[in-house]
């Protein structure tokens, strides 16, 4: 049935209901627009207009007795006869079942889940439903449900939420109706309407009409979620939407929008976060089957006359492996390297006494380390008699290298091809730990020493692992994909956007100097990243960063006043993942940092029972201990340690970290007790009767 049709049928419908005496004479068509969009050219037409007001007003007035309705269970064939129903019910407002019969339709082409409008009326049945007018996609069945709406919705909302409601609300906001449609109309046909392609319907409305309202912004906002975002970005009227701050705040709130918005930005981040960096750990079968004859004899050259022969010469060939190691390592580095240890056995020169390995412009000394039996990863075996100098007084880099330690069979002139079993555990590999030098060293004693904090490093004897760092060509690739970021990237993320994005991003912004984004940290966090971002707009260090931490945690232990302060918060700063193997960004294969802040962890759980706050200033050395001394006393307490035992057949015991307050102390030279060996200082009085010996902590 065409709409020309069904509108004459709906006109002969609606004068039998006004009961028009001329029903059967032939009437001009209406206008029933709730507002008219052209002004009137005569008189004729404001009198036409007027009747057909009062017609409006009549017709509406009529309405008010008339209810609207679902279609349900019509036109359906019995099951006994076989034939088509004469009857079929309405569900109501109250989602009740009214019952109708086929002669009481005005439209006999009304099928299932048609709106309808209807009279309540009685029969020997009881309560039934009579002058039942399906509401078709005209403009009088549109005032119809406008008039019903308003009346009606308030008290119905699950009722007009219906899919028939919004199919019904579909055919006049979408179809030839659309642009006759006042925006009030419109308006609230939108706010009941509920299909996935609301959105849609606003672009389409918006380009036939040439202009927003406030409102239609505001149906646009509460409608925009996670599910319709990508529709949003298609429409043809985004720009002009984007253009409406309440559309901005809402999109920062919808976290699909913000990751299509910064999906560049955010892979840009994981590229920059795994750049490639050559290898520091390898396998020994890789270096030791590298040994040539004149290798073997070079390391027992540096044999001291000793009577365990044996033991000195696997340390030995350690040593000399961990040159080789490095050699390796500057090379991939695609440095020019010359071993200069080497040059011993032939005497060309004495170069040999003062380094191991030439590499470009730079003079290194490769200190090996092998493992101990607590602590594989432990950099402990570091003495070295002093930071030497070249003739003309340059300065000597160290490079420290940690290796597995192993045993030499009795007379066992040369390790066997493939001696070692195959492995990617770190603890059984020859690892560069990094360089450093004395410039370096006072460089990081004088800036972190202060009246809290003495940074004692002896620099005469002791290099700690964690002074330890790669050269700036090792981060190559890092800090050119850093700042090829910066330059492209200059939009950022807002607080109500970063939220969205659920990741953390604040080890990035932080390595990169980049100002914070999270209000979900705490104050000291907070504190933190403001004194760490001024350096990161240079480079941040693991021996800074290591330092950097102590320093904060020794102002918080002395001013024990802030609830919130918890060292393992650190964590939340500087890794962005779960291998803690990247503190902002900075290679630490043996988890230096991480152990750190696990350590000041594990005593800041001791401040209240340890009484902590009472202590006024604060020593770390190079060996890792951390000292702390109170007004009332001359002398420092041991707050961390390591032990410095040594169990025979086994080797140094090097268990770390000795915790006062989580360990026993001695009651006769005050150190802290090693759980696993029993010591605590050598030469101590209770000591006296047992095997266990060790140095001085």
């Amino acid at each position: 049935m065409t709409v020309n049709k069904g509108y004459s049928i709906f006109k002969k419908i609606i004068n039998k209901l006004f009961k028009n005496k001329n029903s059967n004479k032939e009437q001009p068509e209406e206008n029933l627009s709730l507002i008219s969009t052209k002004e009137p050219k005569s008189s004729n037409i404001e009198k036409k207009n007027e009747k057909n007001v009062s017609k409006k007003e009549s017709f509406l007035k009529t309405l008010d007795k008339y209810e609207i309705g679902i279609i349900k269970n019509y036109d359906e064939i019995d099951v006994r006869t076989e034939r088509k129903r004469s009857y079929g019910f309405i569900q109501t407002f109250s989602f009740k079942d009214l019952y109708f019969h086929k002669k009481n339709l005005h439209n006999k082409s009304t099928k299932k889940d048609d709106i309808v409008i209807f009279k309540y009326g009685e029969n020997e049945k009881g309560q039934v439903a009579e002058s039942i007018i399906t509401l078709k996609n005209n403009q009088i069945s549109l005032d119809s449900l406008i008039f019903l709406i308003e009346k009606f919705h308030k008290s119905n909302l699950d009722f007009f939420q219906t899919d028939q409601v919004s199919k019904l609300i579909y055919s006049f906001i979408s179809g030839t109706l659309a642009k006759d449609i006042n925006e009030n109309t419109y308006i609230k046909l939108l706010e009941i309407y509920h299909g996935l392609d609301k959105l849609k319907l606003i672009d389409n409305y918006i380009t036939a009409n040439g202009s927003i309202s406030k409102e239609i912004i505001e149906i646009l906002k509460n409608n925009l979620n996670n599910e319709n975002i990508e529709q949003f970005l298609n429409l043809k009227n985004k720009e002009l939407f984007l253009g409406s701050q309440l559309i901005i705040n809402k999109l920062e709130t919808i976290p699909k929008y913000v990751k299509l918005k910064y999906k560049f930005f955010l892979e840009d981040i994981v590229v920059c976060q795994n750049y490639i960096h050559v290898d520091v750990s390898y396998e020994p079968n890789e270096i030791y089957n590298l040994f040539k004859d004149s290798d073997y004899t070079l390391a027992k050259q540096w044999i001291n006359k000793t009577k365990n022969f044996q033991f000195e010469y696997a340390k030995m060939i350690s040593a000399r492996g961990a040159e080789i190691a490095s050699k390796k390592f500057y090379e991939l580095l695609h440095c020019n390297v010359s071993d200069t240890a080497i040059t011993q056995l032939n005497h060309n020169n004495d170069n040999w006494k003062f380094f191991d390995l030439h590499v470009d412009t730079k003079n290194i000394d490769v200190k090996n380390s092998r493992g101990v039996l607590n602590e594989k990863l432990s950099y402990s075996e570091h003495c070295i008699p002093r930071f030497k100098e070249t003739r003309n007084g340059k300065h000597i880099y160290i490079l420290g290298v940690i290796s597995p330690y192993f045993k030499l069979e009795e007379d066992e002139e040369k390790l066997k091809y493939n001696a070692f079993y195959s492995t990617t555990n770190i603890e059984n590999m020859i690892t560069i730990l990094g360089e450093t030098s004395l410039d370096k060293i006072n460089q990081y004693s004088s800036r972190f020493s202060q009246k809290e904090l003495q940074v004692d490093l002896d620099r005469v004897n002791f290099t700690p692992d964690w002074i330890l760092e790669y050269p700036n060509i090792f981060y190559i690739q890092r800090d050119n994909l850093k700042s090829k970021f910066l330059k492209e990237h200059t939009q950022f993320p807002t607080l109500n956007e970063y939220k969205q994005l659920n990741q953390n991003l604040i080890p990035f912004f932080l390595s990169c100097g980049l100002d914070l984004l999270s209000s979900g940290l705490n104050k000291e966090q907070v504190n933190f990243y403001n004194r760490l971002k001024i350096q990161g707009k240079q480079t941040i260090t693991k021996p800074f960063l290591y330092l950097a931490i102590l320093k904060h945690f020794s102002e918080r232990l002395k001013h024990n006043t802030n609830s919130s302060y918890r060292p393992i918060d650190y964590r939340q700063l500087i890794y962005y993942e779960v291998s803690y193997k990247y503190p902002l960004g900075i290679y630490d294969p043996t988890l230096i940092i991480k152990k750190l802040i696990d350590t000041l962890e594990t005593l800041w759980q001791q401040k209240n029972r340890m009484n902590m706050s009472n202590y006024i200033t604060f020593k770390y050395n190079q060996k890792g201990i951390l000292l702390a001394k109170s007004s009332l006393s001359n002398s420092w307490d041991t707050l961390l340690a390591y032990c410095g035992g040594f169990i025979e057949g086994k080797g140094s015991c090097g268990f770390k970290p000795l915790i006062k307050g989580e360990h026993e102390t001695c009651a006769y030279c005050n150190k802290i007790i090693c759980p696993e060996c029993n010591f605590c200082r050598d030469r101590c009085n209770r000591l006296k009767n047992q095997n266990t010996i060790g140095v001085i902590l």
